[in-house]
C-alpha cells in the first residue's frame, strides 16, 4: 500500500473513531492524478469551488466520501 494510501486510510479511521460520517476535500482542478486518486479511493465529484489570494483564483473540485 503506498503512503498516500496509508495516510488516507488513518485520516478516515480517525474521522470515523470520532463519529464523523463524510470526508470532503478540494482537489485543485488542474491535477488530474489527485483526483483519480481520489475517485479510486471512493470520493465522489459534488461540485466546484474557487477561492482567489490576492490576483490569483483557484478552481477546485469538490469531493465527497461517505465513511
Amino acid at each position: 500500500m503506498s503512503i498516500g494510501h496509508q495516510i488516507q486510510a488513518a485520516a478516515e479511521k480517525e474521522l470515523i473513531a470520532n463519529g464523523e460520517k463524510q470526508l470532503w476535500v478540494w482537489v485543485p482542478e488542474s491535477n488530474s492524478r489527485a483526483i483519480s486518486f481520489y475517485e479510486k479511493e471512493g470520493y465522489e465529484y459534488i461540485g466546484n469551488a474557487s477561492f482567489q489570494m490576492e490576483v490569483n483564483r483557484y478552481e477546485n473540485k469538490v469531493m465527497v466520501k461517505a465513511l
